[in-house]
């Protein structure tokens, strides 16, 4: 009954997360923010409820950066309010919070009943959906009725939403279930996760996104970084180096990988712009407080989906956090991740090589208030023990004797 309650509360939480454009078609964006939120909080919730759980070794220091984001955010959402009377930051410091909190509970217990949770099945029904309905956007030009996608600034190329509400969301949820899927087939070495996995890379690439290219691109370096079997990583570097050639052979002319390259040419479109609001950004900061943040809630388009009020955009989630919590506050922030990434376990290596490449990422484009991007990394960790505790029950079900052995990092 436990994994039962447990695994709807999961399946509620992601698929509220990457389909937020539904909710928006029946009422309102307000109405898409407010189901995602509510789910993932009753998800943690449910974790509580009907799990046993025990914290991690470093417990103790993933509170003290959680704590510190909290009050950091809390002492510049103040900041803000007195010198700027700017009251709106606070919509921008509670999302953040949010954040935190599901991050920090994700990573710091391992919760014991979620063996049986379908978190394989989950996912991969959520990768075919959104990938189905993207096709069909682009390619077919059906289910347009759900809001977000760019029908023509790919010389008339459409840059399907899918069910997410916008064309920046969708690949970046599609880019990190591609990794969440290739660990699942590292683990259970089923054919079919493996191919679902690939589709969902080939998907990233067809939706013309760079910035899902990018998670793509620097978690397979990571990859080849972080493993520790030499011959593994030799094979998959030989992989790539004869594979490039081909593909860029292949892509001459080719839309999709031009698009692609042009992440790396200043004058590639829209990176123009990115560069100025980088420049902007760091002037901005050099003039601020510098510790804790002069901007919150100013730099971000939170606040304007929740408010009447205004904002910019820097084009950079690092520099986001910069402007908006200080140096500090950005500091801490990405030590998130890295919590995120210790207390995965070590043998899972796609999943620990998908949170650097999505941290990484996220210096580049503006992609630390995304939901689905936020939450899916999140996940990382408590699907991690998941697929620990499932492979301990599956070989305790074969010989009750070899379950004694330890799986991956407690």
């Amino acid at each position: 009954m436990r994994a039962r309650i447990l695994s709807g509360m999961f399946i509620l939480c992601i698929v509220s997360a990457t389909f937020r454009g539904y909710f928006e078609h029946l009422g309102s964006k307000q109405l898409g923010y407010a189901v995602q939120l509510a789910c993932a909080m009753a998800f943690v919730a449910s974790l509580f409820m009907f799990s046993r759980r025990t914290p991690v070794a470093d417990y103790k220091l993933n509170a003290i950066t959680i704590y510190g984001l909290f009050l950091v955010s809390a002492l510049s959402g103040t900041y803000v309010s007195i010198t700027h009377g700017f009251y709106d930051s606070w919509i921008y410091v509670a999302v953040m919070s949010c954040y935190y909190l599901i991050f920090f509970v994700f990573a710091s217990y391992r919760f014991e009943d979620i063996a049986r949770v379908s978190f394989i099945s989950g996912f991969s029904v959520l990768t075919v959906a959104l990938i189905a309905v993207a096709t069909l956007q682009q390619q077919f030009l059906l289910l347009d009725f759900f809001p977000g996608s760019d029908m023509a600034s790919m010389a008339g190329r459409i840059r399907p939403s899918s069910m997410t509400g916008s064309f920046l969301h969708y690949p970046l949820a599609i880019a990190i279930l591609c990794f969440i899927l290739l660990q699942a087939y590292a683990v259970t070495h089923r054919r079919a996760l493996l191919a679902l996995s690939v589709a969902a890379g080939v998907a990233v690439i067809s939706s013309f996104s760079r910035s899902g290219a990018m998670i793509l691109i620097f978690s397979l370096c990571a990859y080849l970084l972080i493993g520790r079997n030499l011959a593994a990583r030799v094979r998959f570097f030989l992989l790539a180096f004869l594979g490039l050639p081909v593909i860029l052979l292949l892509g001459r002319d080719n839309t999709y990988v031009d698009r692609i390259l042009s992440a790396t040419e200043a004058g590639g479109a829209g990176n123009s712009g990115r560069l100025h609001q980088w420049g902007v950004a760091f002037r901005m900061w050099s003039d601020s407080p510098l510790l804790i943040g002069n901007y919150t809630g100013m730099v971000t388009n939170v606040t304007k989906n929740f408010s009447d009020q205004g904002s910019m955009v820097v084009e950079s989630g690092a520099l986001q956090q910069l402007l908006s919590f200080g140096l500090v506050g950005a500091i801490l922030f990405y030590c998130m991740f890295a919590i995120n990434y210790r207390n995965i376990s070590r043998d899972h290596l796609w999943l620990r090589a998908m949170v650097i490449g999505a941290a990484l990422q996220s210096f580049i484009y503006q992609s630390v208030e995304v939901f689905p991007f936020m939450v899916l990394v999140s996940m990382a960790p408590l699907y991690s023990h998941h697929l620990t505790l499932r492979r301990a029950v599956q070989v305790s079900e074969i010989s009750p004797g070899l379950a004694a052995r330890p799986f991956g990092r407690a």
